[in-house]
């Protein structure tokens, strides 16, 4: 067989290997029908219109029945809160980027993900497991650095939206739980709007102490 023959025979073959069908399609953010990146160029109306609106991350995953993408629900993760387009768009693009990194792990909403979400998170029902997010990265120290004014609020919201991709329909609820009952105990003490990074391993060793005292 001649060098092009042999080429051109490779070439084949790696088309169909290229086209191979993916399971989900690249999670994308709905920004109020405006384009984020044009977003100076709008009149005060316009932006004020489209921050009205509800922002989320969608993506399609392959239905195992009919083979074919289906649109999965928007996950809006309290984006909306945020009351300006950069710091709802930079939540949003954070989610995106969980998001992506558990879909090309191997997520699969039609399936159990406990494998899945030991390999990122460790201990699936861990109650102190704060970060929220293992490698993934939403509310952990990582993540404070590129979000110093998210509120705790609001990254505990996030964490919760990522983790519950992983989490089977066992796992999360006592999980969230968990996460909510540390927010009640922050909210007590004016925490909770604060910026993510001031909960330090100090805070979470106090919040601990006071759940002994009360089991006690």
């Amino acid at each position: 067989m001649s060098n092009i023959s042999i080429l051109l025979r490779t070439v084949h073959e790696n088309v169909h290997v290229f086209n191979m069908k993916s399971n989900f399609s690249e999670p994308k953010i709905y920004t109020g029908g405006t384009d984020p990146m044009r977003w100076s160029s709008l009149t005060k109306t316009q932006q004020k219109e489209a921050l009205l609106k509800d922002w989320y991350v969608y993506y399609s995953f392959r239905d195992p029945v009919s083979g074919h993408l289906k649109r999965q629900p928007n996950i809006k993760a309290g984006a909306n809160k945020f009351k300006n387009k950069r710091d709802r768009y930079n939540f949003l693009k954070t989610l995106q980027r969980n998001l992506l990194i558990l879909l090309e792990a191997g997520f699969d909403p039609h399936k159990d993900n406990s494998g899945l979400e030991k390999e990122f998170f460790g201990t699936a029902t861990d109650p102190h497991d704060t970060s929220v997010n293992g490698k993934v990265g939403t509310t952990g120290t990582k993540e404070n650095a590129a979000f110093p004014m998210t509120t705790v609020r609001d990254a505990f919201e996030l964490g919760l939206a990522t983790k519950q991709q992983v989490l089977n329909g066992n796992s999360y609820p006592k999980f969230k739980s968990h996460i909510n009952r540390f927010l009640i105990w922050l909210e007590k003490g004016s925490m909770a709007q604060k910026p993510i990074g001031s909960i330090t391993k100090k805070t979470v060793v106090l919040y601990l102490n006071s759940v002994l005292q009360r089991s006690s």
